[in-house]
């Protein structure tokens, strides 16, 4: 909608197209994203829960704590939340990016011009739109 100016139903039926015209780029750039979610997640989730247990550990403050493991376990858990949100951003912000991309390519070749030079495509996608010549 943002894009085009389009209807709701309009911009989710030409989003749903111009994702199965590119699907191959799509179903990579999700797995990519998926695994670095996941990743991200994980030692996110590990590096915090490393750090509490050395201030659990050589804090003298915390010298009575019988087991660490809850405060650990709670710990993990926060984290893990906190990086799904965080990281669920990176998912979106990729997927966001890519799309308009693939708006641009398209809108270019709309128009009859060379869809792979547009002038005012930002800089930094000339390597991934290299890459689309190359299909």
């Amino acid at each position: 909608m943002a894009l085009t100016g389009d209807s709701f139903c309009t911009s989710a039926m030409n989003a749903f197209v111009l994702a199965l015209k590119n699907a191959g780029t799509f179903a990579i750039t999700n797995g990519a994203g998926a695994l670095l979610e996941i990743l991200g997640k994980l030692s996110i989730s590990v590096g915090n829960t490393a750090i509490c247990y050395l201030i659990l550990e050589y804090n003298p403050e915390f010298e009575e704590l019988a087991s660490p493991i809850a405060p650990l376990a709670l710990c993990f858990i926060l984290s893990f939340m906190l990086a799904r949100v965080f990281m669920d951003v990176y998912g979106t912000t990729s997927l966001t990016i890519l799309q308009c991309l693939y708006v641009d390519v398209d809108l270019q070749g709309q128009k009859g011009e060379d869809k792979f030079d547009n002038p005012h495509r930002p800089a930094e996608m000339d390597g991934i739109v290299a890459m689309l010549r190359v299909q």
